[in-house]
C-alpha cells in the first residue's frame, strides 16, 4: 500500500509544495507565491471537480468548498470548453463565471485563456494533459492551458504567449511558466502515428514527453529556460493523489487548475 503522506513530502521540493485546509489537499507553486501577485491552486484526489462523472450537486458542493478555502468566488470561476485544441480566448469581466455553474455555460471552443481582470478566476480541468500555468508579473497579466498531445501539437503554449504579447504587450523573457502535475514520459506511451506527428522528437521508443515538447515550445517563443518550472510530476504514477485517464480508464476524474490575479 503506498504511504500517500511519505509521497507527497518527497514531492515538496522548491517547485511545488502541499497545502491542506479543511481537509482538502492541494499544490501551490513557490515561484509564483513570492511574486504575492496571484492565487492559484492544482487539486488532488479525491476531488473530481469537472462536471459530467458526478451529480452536478456534489460537484458544486466541492467546488464552493475549494473556492472558500482559497478566498475565490466559486461564482466567478472561467472556463473554457476544453476540446484538445490550441484556441485562446482574452477573459474580460463580462466573462467571469462562464462554465461555473454548468458545462455548457464554458467558454466554447477553447483549451486557453488569458486575462489581466483581478478577482476572474481562470480554471480548467486535467487528468494526464498539461496544464500550463503563465504568469507576467510586469504587466499582470495571467494565462493558463490545457495541452494533452493534441494541443502541444497545435503550439497551444505557444499560443498563450502570443496573445499575451499581442493584448498585453508581454514581453516573452518576463513570463513565468508551471507545467503543473500531468503524465510523464515514464508512462506516456502512445502510437506509432502520433510519434510521426511529432517527426520522432521529444519520444524514447513509444514514450512521448509532453513536458519536453512543452518546454521546447515555449524557449522557442522567448521564455527563459530558468522561468520555466516544469513540476515533473507524473500523475499516472501516482495513484493515490492524482487522477489518470490513461491509468484508470475513462470515465476518471478531473483534478482542478486554477489561476487567478489578486487585487493587490
Amino acid at each position: 500500500m503506498v504511504n500517500v503522506l511519505e509521497v507527497e513530502e518527497k514531492m515538496e521540493t522548491e517547485k511545488i509544495s502541499w497545502r491542506e485546509r479543511e481537509g482538502i489537499k492541494y499544490l501551490v507553486f513557490p515561484r509564483f507565491e513570492e511574486t504575492d501577485l496571484v492565487i492559484h491552486a492544482f487539486t488532488s484526489r479525491p476531488l473530481d471537480l469537472r462536471f459530467g462523472r458526478r451529480p452536478r450537486e456534489g460537484i458544486l458542493r466541492d467546488r464552493r468548498q475549494v473556492c472558500h478555502i482559497l478566498g475565490v468566488n466559486f461564482l466567478c470561476l472561467t472556463a473554457g470548453e476544453q476540446v484538445h485544441r490550441a484556441e485562446v480566448s482574452t477573459v474580460g469581466r463580462e466573462d467571469e463565471g462562464r462554465g461555473a455553474l454548468t458545462q455548457e455555460g464554458a467558454i466554447p471552443e477553447v483549451d486557453g485563456s488569458v486575462s489581466d481582470v483581478s478577482e476572474v478566476p481562470l480554471v480548467l480541468f486535467t487528468a494526464d494533459c498539461v496544464p500550463l500555468f503563465f504568469l507576467d508579473p510586469v504587466k499582470r497579466a495571467i494565462g493558463l492551458a490545457h495541452a494533452g498531445w493534441r494541443g502541444t501539437l497545435a503550439r497551444a503554449a505557444g499560443k498563450v504567449v502570443s496573445q499575451m504579447e499581442e493584448v498585453y504587450g508581454t514581453r516573452p523573457e518576463d513570463l513565468l511558466v508551471i507545467l503543473g502535475p500531468s503524465i510523464g514520459p515514464c508512462c506516456y506511451e502512445v502510437g506509432e502515428e502520433i510519434i510521426n506527428l511529432f517527426h520522432h522528437r521529444f519520444s524514447d521508443g513509444r514514450r512521448l514527453n509532453l513536458w519536453e515538447a512543452n518546454r521546447e515550445e515555449l524557449l522557442s517563443e522567448g521564455v527563459k529556460d530558468e522561468n520555466i518550472v516544469n513540476s515533473e510530476i507524473c500523475t499516472s504514477c501516482h495513484n493515490d493523489i492524482f487522477f489518470s485517464e490513461r491509468r484508470d480508464g475513462s470515465p476518471t476524474g478531473r483534478m482542478m487548475a486554477l489561476l487567478m490575479l489578486s487585487s493587490n
